[in-house]
């Protein structure tokens, strides 16, 4: 019974001191008023907290929330503590949650919610066009650009500039020399000249 208490998403019960703050007003919750807590995450460790809340602040925040969040809905199943509340309490908490249910601008927006999944439908179907131009890209003439283009590099690799064994002399050079002048010149020499001394 303790496991199924302690999974309920709010709890309700009389403030036992007036030391309890409102989460939305900030004002005390004075001693001897029904309390309802929301339960979330704690941020100061494991486990949740109870965020207390006057009835009508509650409520003010569920008319704000998306209409996704979590509602009290069923009180006898989503708040523990409902069994010890006395009947007034009880029937107070009702009428502000049949008032609530009469004003939700967001139950229209709970049927029209699933809708969304289409949208990622189409968003699937927009990889048949890349497939369609796979076939192109096989194409004789593209394929004839992508030897050419090949070929270039090959031919720009057989240059001595291109080789990794010469830019580790650059930078071996770089690290030998002293001054940032100096650097600075073997820089120089080597986009200007190339290794060879004079630019290909």
């Amino acid at each position: 019974m303790d496991e199924q208490e302690s999974e309920k998403p709010f709890a309700i019960e009389k403030a036992k001191t007036g030391r309890a703050k409102c989460k939305k007003c900030k004002l005390p919750i004075d001693k001897d008023t029904v309390r309802i807590a929301k339960l979330m995450a704690n941020p100061f460790g494991e486990g949740k907290m109870k965020a207390w809340h006057h009835v009508t602040c509650l409520f003010e925040v569920f008319a704000k929330q998306r209409a996704t969040t979590r509602r009290l809905e069923d009180p006898e199943e989503d708040v523990d503590g409902w069994d010890h509340l006395e009947e007034e309490d009880k029937k107070i908490v009702i009428e502000h949650l049949e008032e609530f249910d009469k004003n939700a601008p967001f139950k229209k927006k709970r049927s029209s919610s699933p809708p969304k999944n289409p949208p990622a439908k189409k968003r699937k179907s927009s990889p048949p066009p890349a497939a369609k131009e796979t076939p192109e890209n096989s194409s004789p003439k593209n394929q004839d650009s992508i030897k050419n283009t090949t070929t270039e590099y090959d031919k720009k690799s057989e240059n001595r500039d291109n080789a990794f064994r010469e830019f580790r002399r650059v930078c071996a050079n770089i690290a030998n020399a002293s001054a940032y002048t100096e650097k600075t010149a073997i820089v120089k020499k080597m986009f200007s000249d190339g290794a060879k001394g004079s630019k290909s």
